[in-house]
């Protein structure tokens, strides 16, 4: 069985995705729009959720099987990650909060002065019940349907091209395929966080836990500290929002650098280094100690590795060598067209979402 996918595949992956999630849960909305409402949410918008990510999971694993590939392995999920490595995920999932949401808050700001109206479909009531029932529906699900959709299979197609391709390329087609202007920014700085963790753990349980996270902070706050919204720094708020996205920023980056030292340290244990030494009447072989590293000293050299273009170069053979597929490069065009119909499409539809959101 192939275990790689090409960019093509990836495309079509995409587009297919897409296109059957969003016609499902069209179809589901207007056929129960007249059904009412629960928790102050439309039933078909409740029906819709777990659709559309359960159409995303067997786009990705009927596609994979059609074509003859290990769907299992493309999607690591029988890697398993050092449980260690876990304590960070909770860590990150804040930092990509306080790192994000000010940049998302500017950029709904900008969106409301050109006359933008829109939203994100949430409920308004809450109980315990109906908490537990949001986290299921809008964070559980979604975890699994879109990270097997987006980490899992669509980004090993895209990263034959190159890791930075893949992480951007797979980021921004995430942001887009959620077609709300609203979460633009967040969705894709949150894409390229995610994509990173897959790619650092080579596993895709990580991506899934962290993705529920974030939604999960996110329904939390909806539900019991709207106050943080209505959070107003008077005239100063650009730059109060700019101070703490870079701070969250470089926080985050600190983080990521850790989960790499957690995932991967203590792997090559037990695989001892021999010298050999030799002299007029004898050969000695003794194991060579590796030189033991600071990992506080060693985060401030990666943070300073990121601001050249080596550190750059460096970091994309890295992430490439860890993404585990065949560098592939660029194709003639018609070998890689329905990715590029992916990109366009979803783009349109972004742009068609913003346009009908200002006129209406």
């Amino acid at each position: 069985m192939r275990r790689q996918l090409s960019l093509n595949d990836s495309g079509f992956i995409f587009v297919i995705g897409v296109v059957v999630t969003s016609l499902l849960q069209t179809i589901l909305v207007y056929a129960l729009q007249n059904v009412g409402t629960f928790a102050g949410m439309s039933i078909g918008t409740w029906v819709a959720y777990p659709i559309g990510s359960v159409g995303f999971f067997l786009t990705a694993f009927l596609y994979t099987k059609i074509r003859k590939c290990d769907f299992l392995y493309i999607a690591r999920v029988k890697t398993k990650p050092r449980a260690i490595s876990f304590i960070l995920i909770p860590v990150i999932a804040v930092a990509c909060v306080v790192a994000f949401y000010p940049l998302t808050a500017m950029f709904i700001r900008f969106l409301t002065v050109i006359g933008y109206k829109g939203g994100v479909s949430a409920p308004t009531e809450f109980t315990p019940g109906i908490f537990i029932l949001a986290i299921v529906i809008m964070a559980v699900v979604p975890a699994f349907g879109e990270e097997f959709f987006m980490r899992g299979t669509v980004y090993n197609g895209i990263a034959t091209r190159g890791s930075w391709f893949g992480v951007t390329m797979t980021a921004l087609l995430f942001m887009l395929m959620h077609g709300n202007p609203y979460q633009t920014l967040f969705q894709f700085f949150f894409g390229v966080v995610l994509v990173l963790v897959f790619i650092i753990s080579d596993s895709i349980w990580p991506s899934i836990i962290l993705h529920f996270l974030n939604n999960f902070i996110s329904i939390l706050v909806t539900a019991y500290i709207p106050q943080i919204d209505a959070i107003n720094f008077g005239a100063l708020w650009p730059l109060y929002d700019i101070l703490i996205s870079i701070g969250g920023t470089i926080v985050l980056v600190f983080l990521l650098y850790f989960f790499y030292r957690l995932s991967h340290s203590g792997k090559d244990a037990g695989n001892d280094k021999f010298k050999i030494v030799t002299d007029d009447f004898t050969i000695t072989a003794y194991a060579e100690n590796e030189k033991k590293s600071n990992p506080i000293k060693d985060a401030f050299i990666f943070f300073g590795s990121l601001f050249t273009k080596n550190g750059w170069k460096k970091l994309n053979l890295k992430l490439f060598d860890l993404s585990k597929v065949e560098y592939v490069g660029k194709r003639p065009f018609m070998q890689e067209i329905s990715f590029w119909i992916a990109l366009i499409v979803v783009s349109l539809e972004w742009v068609l979402t913003l346009i009908l959101g200002i006129v209406q």
